[in-house]
């Protein structure tokens, strides 16, 4: 299940941020990314039973919380994502990472 949810995560958060113009270094490194990624799917499972406003507004609350820990904004996530977007073995090697952390 984690692994499902995981998958799921990251080709909502891929597609979602695939737009725009390619950044000219890299925001951060690939294992904070697996990270953050791994911290996020975990944040999303917390509300997994919620509905509503609750969820929305829990889930965004916990996202921020875990970007603040790692000292990044959404932006730069955001374009780490669109980044590894772009070249799909980085991508696998980032997700196969997140999913080890989870388990």
């Amino acid at each position: 299940m984690r692994v499902t949810l995981l998958r799921f995560f990251c080709a909502v958060m891929v597609t979602a941020w695939s737009c725009g113009a390619p950044p000219s270094e890299p925001p951060m490194p690939d294992e904070q990314v697996a990270l953050i990624m791994a911290e996020l799917a975990i944040a999303d499972a917390a509300t997994l039973g919620m509905a509503g406003y609750a969820k929305d507004s829990t889930t965004r609350r916990l996202y921020q919380q875990v970007f603040d820990i790692h000292g990044i904004n959404k932006e730069d996530y955001s374009r780490s994502l669109h980044e590894l977007s772009g070249d799909l073995p980085r991508l696998t090697r980032v997700m196969h990472m997140a999913d080890s952390l989870l388990n």
